[in-house]
């Protein structure tokens, strides 16, 4: 008996219409990713009291509500939301032979991955580094996104020719 990993872990994929709303999340991640850090601009009605298990800003608090302007957090979990559908949702025909795809995708996305850092540790200091880890943590899912969609692009010309 083969074992077939499409079998067994297809029904973790989420359904393919996730695509299209992890499109959309991404799309407005990276323009209010851009709004906030590029251009600098943080709504003032954005300014909220949350409550922190850990916050170090100029003393450190734990455990406590404190006043914070959410900007950074919309950003930071629109896009990573919009990644993760687009990464873990099904195609609209979804075939066996995608899960070798995903798996060389996975694979590669972690080399990428682990050289960004190990080349950020190497040539990126002081708070610039903190840049880079925030970028580390969406970087993957984008890595794994885009090698396979490269992969799906290549399969279907081959198919098509």
């Amino acid at each position: 008996m083969e074992f077939s990993p499409a079998g067994i872990f297809k029904k973790y994929l989420l359904p393919n219409y996730f695509q299209t709303a992890g499109l959309v999340l991404a799309a407005a991640g990276i323009v209010m990713t851009y709004l906030r850090f590029g251009s600098g601009i943080k709504p003032g009605f954005l300014d909220v009291r949350v409550f922190a298990f850990y916050s170090s800003y100029f003393d450190t608090k734990y455990f406590r509500f404190i006043d914070n302007n959410i900007s950074e957090e919309i950003c930071g979990i629109t896009l990573l939301t919009g990644l993760f559908f687009i990464a873990f949702s099904k195609e609209k025909t979804e075939q066996d032979h995608f899960w070798t795809f995903r798996l060389r995708s996975f694979i590669l996305s972690a080399y990428c991955s682990a050289l960004f850092l190990l080349l950020s540790f190497l040539f990126v200091f002081g708070l610039a580094f903190f840049n880079m880890l925030s970028l580390y943590i969406i970087l993957p899912l984008f890595i794994y996104s885009v090698i396979f969609r490269y992969f799906l692009v290549k399969d279907r010309m081959l198919t098509h020719s």
